[in-house]
């Protein structure tokens, strides 16, 4: 996992600076691997950061997991949660 993943502000004009590639060239072979736009793809990487670090305890409250995974608040992190995997963060593991 990155360490740029926590930061909210960090995006697809951060991860093409980052890469050392043009914007244009990382939407482009990012679409062609995934099929995902890189602001989709940063999407779909976060929950799965969150997950792991509830499956490894690392935060003890839901809250810190939201933050240290990058979303902006712990409503929208239990939101796109649930969406994604079925079942509250809360709920998760058990």
């Amino acid at each position: 996992m990155t360490p740029h993943l926590p930061d909210k502000t960090f995006g697809p004009d951060a991860l093409a600076a980052l890469l050392l590639v043009s914007r244009r060239s990382l939407y482009r072979h990012l679409y062609e691997l995934t099929g995902l736009t890189p602001g989709a793809w940063l999407r779909e990487l976060r929950p799965d950061m969150a997950r792991h670090l509830l499956e490894a305890g690392t935060y003890p409250t839901i809250a810190e997991v939201a933050y240290a995974s990058g979303f902006s608040s712990p409503s929208q992190f239990g939101r796109v949660f649930l969406e994604r995997f079925g079942c509250r963060p809360s709920e998760y593991g058990r």
